[in-house]
């Protein structure tokens, strides 16, 4: 299996079948492929072509459609949350690792191990990478692909048409429940606050705990990573979320990158109520948000987290309406 190198791998996101998280929907059903109307008049089609054709020309092979618009798949057919179990998968163009998972019977959630007995075996996964998607099915128990050695997840092998996919579904319909952020939105974009902004993001880094005002002070700047307005629990109200970084001003000569990063969420008619997703202090790491996956189908959304630090990478999904809200499990390869 073929693996791209740096940022721009990891970052990949999916096209194909996922609306953009700026419009705040789900991607519209994809019924299966219909048949011509006169499809079932074969004899008169294929004789109609043999008078058609000239005699001195060969029949022009026309390439089979490429990811979901060639595939004959109904997304509709497999019950899926709330009726229906499901779990989600993350990839890094390897094998497949359970993040989230549902469990209809008790209407719960889980991560992690806790979600590796939940799928069937040799159960057929939706699957999704940069521009491909497919179906493929899951094989063997396996270690997940990561990119720092450490200990990687438990995970299963994908068996079938295999590019470098970066998450998959089972059932195939659970691809319903996933909204991705489009790769120039993913970020990090490390842009300055506009002069309107500051203000406002300063108070933000205020109540989350960032000493920002004594870092200013010492010449620290801050910068935008990412900042979303979405509404994150189907109450049509929507939130807003911030990946922010603060650069010290010895980030040149220190080994410090950042004195502080995190991603918070907060209501978008009260941005005096801060929600802390992650953060962390004197470290390198950056908090982003890969999409968001409707895991329960009551349309209250997890956030699909991405932790980049150096050149480890890790995901994992955050339940927002449990109090406090909670990673569903660890980053899914080592960060630390």
């Amino acid at each position: 299996m073929s693996r791209k190198s740096g940022l721009t791998r990891r970052l990949a996101l999916a096209l194909g079948v996922v609306a953009p998280l700026a419009c705040g929907g789900t991607p519209p059903p994809q019924g299966r492929a219909k048949a011509p109307a006169n499809a079932g008049d074969a004899d008169a089609l294929d004789e109609r072509d043999e008078l058609d054709a000239p005699d001195d020309e060969e029949p022009v092979a026309v390439p089979a459609p490429v990811g979901v618009k060639g595939m004959e798949i109904d997304f509709t057919a497999d019950p899926r949350p709330p009726e229906g179990d499901m779990v989600f998968f993350s990839s890094y163009g390897g094998a497949l690792a359970p993040i989230g998972c549902y469990d209809a019977a008790t209407k719960s959630v889980a991560g992690g191990d806790a979600c590796l007995e939940r799928a069937p075996a040799g159960a057929e996964v939706f699957v999704s990478g940069l521009e491909m998607s497919g179906i493929g099915r899951l094989g063997d128990r396996v270690k997940g692909t990561c990119d720092k050695i450490g200990a990687p997840p438990d995970a299963f092998a994908l068996v079938g048409d295999a590019p470098p996919y970066d998450w998959g579904t089972w059932p195939k319909s659970g691809t319903m429940q996933v909204v991705q952020t489009l790769p120039g939105d993913l970020g990090p974009k490390n842009r300055d606050p506009a002069p309107e902004e500051l203000e406002l993001v300063t108070a933000l880094l205020q109540r989350a705990g960032a000493p920002i005002k004594k870092l200013l002070k010492q010449g620290a700047t801050i910068a935008i990573q990412q900042d979303y307005t979405l509404d994150l629990n189907g109450d049509h109200e929507h939130e807003r979320i911030w990946s922010l970084t603060v650069r010290p001003a010895d980030a040149s000569t220190s080994a410090r990158q950042f004195a502080w990063t995190g991603f918070l969420v907060t209501p978008e008619a009260d941005p005096s109520r801060v929600t802390v997703i992650d953060a962390a202090t004197d470290d390198e790491s950056i908090f982003l948000m890969r999409g968001t996956v409707d895991l329960k189908g009551t349309k209250k959304l997890l956030l699909w987290m991405l932790r980049l630090k150096g050149d480890a990478t890790g995901d994992r999904l955050v339940e927002l309406d449990a109090k406090p809200a909670r990673a569903l499990s660890g980053w899914m390869c080592p960060v630390d």
